[in-house]
Order: C-alpha cells, then structure tokens, then sequence
C-alpha cells in the first residue's frame, strides 16, 4: 500500500486546481505570482509552501527585487512581523546579490507626511474619515499609522495597481480583515484595477486559501462596488 497516498492525492487536486486557474484567469504571469506570494504570506502558510512559491514565481520571470518590495509592502497589512517569515525564506532561497539597500532616514513628521500622501492615491478622503471616527481616542495610534505606512507601502517601488492587487489576495487569503478587505477592493477599482481582474484574483486566493476565503472576498467586492470606488473605510 503507498503510504503517501493522501499527499499524492492532494497533489492531483492541486494540479487540477493550476489547470482550473491558468485556464480562466487573464492575468500577467508576474500579477500571478506576486499575488499568489501575497495570499501565501496572508494566510500565514508554511516555509515549504513560501519556497514552493517563490521557486514558481521566479521560473516565470518575477525578479527577486518585486519578491522583495512585496513582503516590504504586505508589513503594512498583516504586519512586520507577519512578513518576517516570508523575508527569511526569500533571503535564504534567493540570496540578495546586490548592495544594501540605502534609504534615507527621515523624521516622523516627514515619514508621516509622505505616508499620507502616498494613502492619498488609493482614496482621497479614507484619512478624514480615519481622523474622524478615532481621532479623539487614538491621534497617536493613527499617527503611527501612516508613518509606518510610508516604511512599507511607500517605500515599495511596485505599481500601485500591482500593489493594491496583491493586498486584495493577501487580505482575502488572511480572512480576518472583511472591512479593510472591502476597501482595498474599491480603492483597488479606484486606482485602474478592473472588476474582471479582482474575480481572477479571488480565483488564485480559492486555489490557496479554500473557497470560504474567496467567497468572502466576492461579498466584499459586491459590497464596494455598490459603495462606489472612492467610498471610505466606513469606520465610526
């Protein structure tokens, strides 16, 4: 009797499911794999599965600057150190080459202006409404918020469409954001994503985070499409 059975049944389903997903979805093969990345990293999966990932995505040309400038992205999403492990897996399988990285150093006050003008691109009023609904409570918090912001998101040289792609999927594939998720979805339209690009992504984040995960990313689609694409956070 084999004893790896199950796993080489899983890996049947698993290839079925690679042919479901390169036959319907549109997407570059770059968007492909930095998303799939994205929705790896959100739902916290293992070392085996980040390299598995990684391994793909640099056979189909993504270089290791954009893997790079994704788990720098995500640490805005699902945390510094939600993304260290991925950053570990990434240095050791694709060691970087290249000189360290210099950014310049800034304060606060200017971290934050940027990070703020860098939110401003996704959605021009969501920093009113943050300011508004927890601002009297926690103007601190929020500060924080948006220097941290231009550390991570800002300082990632991805396309913001790429970006906002990749943060629907690692959102989707994370589970426990269903406000944020509907958000970034509108602010994702908003910034030249397209509807039929958001359903492709939810298809990718089925094949690696399970059909609840892509289904609640439906709703939350649903939801911001009727809220229009520029519609805040919603918070209050």
């Amino acid at each position: 009797m084999d004893n790896q059975q199950t796993t080489h049944r899983l890996e049947r389903a698993k290839k079925l499911s690679r042919q479901d997903v390169q036959e319907r979805v549109s997407l570059s093969s770059v968007e492909n794999s930095l998303i799939e990345f994205g929705v790896a990293i959100g739902m916290k999966a293992e070392a085996s599965v980040l390299e598995e990932v990684i391994a793909s995505a640099r056979t189909a040309g993504v270089s290791r600057d954009m893997l790079s400038d994704t788990v720098l992205h995500l640490g805005a999403y699902v945390g510094l150190s939600g993304v260290t492990p991925a950053a570990h897996v990434l240095d050791s399988y694709w060691p970087d080459e290249s000189d360290a990285d210099a950014n310049e150093d800034l304060d606060h006050a200017a971290r934050y202006e940027r990070g703020i003008a860098k939110y401003g691109e996704l959605n021009a009023s969501a920093l009113d409404n943050i300011r508004a609904a927890f601002g009297d409570i926690a103007g601190h918090l929020i500060d924080a918020t948006f220097s941290s912001f231009y550390d991570t998101f800002g300082a990632s040289k991805l396309p913001v469409t790429t970006k906002q792609m990749i943060t629907v999927g690692t959102l989707a594939g994370a589970g426990n954001a269903a406000p944020q998720l509907q958000f970034h979805v509108g602010a994702a339209l908003n910034v030249g994503v397209t509807q039929a690009q958001i359903i492709d992504i939810l298809l990718l984040v089925q094949a690696h985070a399970g059909m609840p995960a892509a289904y609640n990313g439906l709703i939350a689609t649903k939801a911001a499409i009727e809220a229009g694409t520029t519609a805040s956070p919603g918070y209050r």
